[in-house]
């Protein structure tokens, strides 16, 4: 069984469209967050245990992702069929907002899940956005 999300409707890609037809994707401008990383493991009595790295990584996010969310959340209102991902902003539920990143060691592409108030999709502050990170 698939989970569709009840929140809008489902938008697919044809499977005749050519990806050479495309217009190319605008340059991507990252912000660079330090952070270390901080992980969790339960063992089979269900005592977690915690494990912090040392040295901070480096995590890239897509400074105009908010931008494109706003955008595409207008094309929407306009009656537009607009498909996701739209630019640097993946996608939104009812209590997370997707949205570009990368790892910088590893130059891995990455969605990024961030909490927004529940029910209410509007993206924070970036201040807010510093500290989530």
């Amino acid at each position: 069984m698939r989970y569709i999300s009840a929140m809008r409707k489902l938008k697919t890609t044809p499977i005749e469209d050519d990806p050479e037809d495309d217009p190319p994707s605008p340059q991507v401008i990252y912000d660079q967050f330090s952070f270390k990383q901080i992980s969790y493991e339960v063992n089979s009595k269900g005592i977690p245990t915690i494990s912090k790295d040392d040295e901070a990584e480096v995590i890239l996010v897509a400074r105009d992702w908010q931008a494109d969310m706003r955008r595409h959340r207008e094309m929407e209102k306009a009656g537009l069929d607009v498909s996701l991902p739209y630019g640097t902003y993946l996608g939104c539920g009812l209590s997370k907002i997707a949205f570009e990143g990368r790892l910088s060691a590893s130059n891995t592409h990455l969605a990024i899940l961030q909490m927004h108030t529940f029910g209410d999709p509007s993206p924070s502050a970036e201040q807010c956005n510093e500290r989530d990170l």
